[in-house]
């Protein structure tokens, strides 16, 4: 019986590596909660880029109502829209103004007048006119 020479030992050191780094990449198994980081497309914007955070009842183009809380990142009242982060989605959605139904802070609780915080929100967005 022939002995193993040192080209047949680094040919399965090459081989155990390659398989070593196959599965060092392959994700956790499902069940595991909290081992998987949220995939990059799917994370929360951070707190610095939210306008503001709400608890919404939202009606959509079906007419359904669902209750849910956004993270408003974008306003964009020519268009009639907000862009949100939502997180029963965990997702970015655009939502049109008519089809909010009601809102509140997602922290106090209070209701929010849509209407006038739009208003106050156009006025703090805007940027003064150039010199």
């Amino acid at each position: 019986m022939e002995s193993f020479s040192a080209a047949h030992w680094l040919i399965v050191a090459g081989i155990v590596y390659v398989l070593w780094r196959i599965l060092r990449r392959r994700p956790p198994p499902a069940g595991l909660a909290g081992t998987a980081p949220t995939p990059a497309s799917k994370a929360a914007p951070p707190p610095a880029r939210w306008i503001a955070r709400w608890k919404i009842i939202y009606r959509d183009a079906d007419g359904v109502a669902t209750e849910r809380i956004v993270r408003i990142t974008a306003v964009r009242p020519r268009l009639e829209r907000l862009e949100v982060w939502c997180e029963m989605r965990l997702d970015a959605r655009t939502l049109t103004f008519d089809g909010l139904v009601a809102a509140e802070d997602a922290v106090t609780g209070t209701p929010i007048d849509f209407e006038q915080w739009l208003k106050e929100t156009r006025r703090t967005v805007r940027k003064p006119a150039a010199e």
